[in-house]
């Protein structure tokens, strides 16, 4: 049997071909969900911690400057739980609001573009919003200002992802305001933040009875 030797070329090749130091953007996606599970199946099973360890992997993850996560509430209404971003009024005004699953369906009161398989893009030409709702924007003043361009992000604008159950119900989503380039985001984008909201919403099916704290 002829002695093993080290192949040290071979060795330096895997090595450079698969090191860590010079990862892609979309490696870093990949990364940045898989860390996310992993931290999920460590944290306290409680809905608000993962709802905040959510924000803070897509603050990573992406350019947006505001996110907010409503959740379907023991009413069967949706409620803002977790959010980033956003002014301490703006905020209160957010967690005031309470979205009835006809809310969910009202195209009318909520005209939308669909932009993905479960992402809708709302644009404030088309004031996506219900009277009183302007107090959850943090710059009101600026809603309905002219777009100077096709692909800006204005105030008034969000992206809304939602969460689906095994029935295809909506179990909550998750909406995207102002990126800190103030452009859209990117196709490739909404497809990475839908496999997150997949993985997110397998993670809060299945949380313990209880565990909506």
């Amino acid at each position: 049997m002829a002695k093993k030797t080290k192949d040290y070329n071979q060795e330096r090749f895997l090595l450079a071909l698969y090191s860590q130091a010079n990862r892609t953007p979309r490696e870093e996606s990949i990364n940045e969900i898989r860390k996310f599970v992993e931290k999920c199946m460590k944290l306290d099973a409680q809905r608000k911690t993962v709802l905040d360890e959510a924000i803070r992997t897509i603050l990573r993850m992406t350019e947006f400057k505001e996110i907010a996560i409503s959740a379907k509430d023991i009413d069967g209404n949706f409620r803002f739980l977790a959010m980033s971003g956003f002014k301490k009024e703006a905020e209160a005004a957010m967690r005031a609001i309470v979205y009835t699953p006809a809310d969910l369906m009202d195209h009318i009161t909520f005209p939308a573009h669909r932009i993905g398989m479960v992402s809708e893009y709302c644009i404030s030409e088309m004031n996506p919003y219900k009277p009183g709702e302007e107090a959850t924007y943090n710059e009101p003043q600026l809603i309905g200002k002219p777009r100077s361009a096709p692909d800006d992000m204005m105030e008034g604008d969000y992206i809304d992802i939602y969460m689906d159950g095994p029935d295809k119900r909506h179990i909550g989503w998750i909406e995207l305001s102002q990126t800190k380039t103030g452009k859209l985001p990117s196709r490739e984008t909404i497809v990475w933040l839908e496999l997150f909201v997949s993985c997110l919403s397998i993670i809060l099916l299945n949380l313990p009875a209880g565990a909506s704290a």
